[in-house]
């Protein structure tokens, strides 16, 4: 099963917040790569929709809190998955911007 299995140094089936408990802080970087790549993300979509206004800008924190919560939580896996997808989206909002230059 996947939750027996490694991807670079993570045990996929480990929460971060048991894993930094028992003393492995490399877990801590996976939950820092997580609000990273949301917030730039978030930031991206933001930058696009500049008429929703203040709420809009709200939803997004509240967002990106509840996400970084939920984070330590969940089994790594989950967490290697939202960094992945969000620097895809990220990846593909730059080059629909550069298309947009052009």
């Amino acid at each position: 099963a996947i939750f027996e299995d490694k991807f670079l140094f993570l045990e996929l089936g480990k929460t971060p917040l048991v894993a930094i408990q028992n003393g492995e802080w490399y877990y801590g970087i996976l939950v820092l790569l997580i609000f990273g790549a949301t917030w730039v993300s978030f930031r991206k979509t933001l930058k696009d929709q500049t008429t929703q206004g203040q709420s809009m800008k709200a939803t997004i924190y509240i967002m990106l809190g509840l996400i970084v919560f939920s984070s330590f939580s969940m089994a790594s896996a989950v967490g290697v998955y939202w960094v992945v997808s969000n620097l895809f989206t990220i990846i593909q909002n730059l080059l629909v911007e550069r298309k947009k230059v052009k």
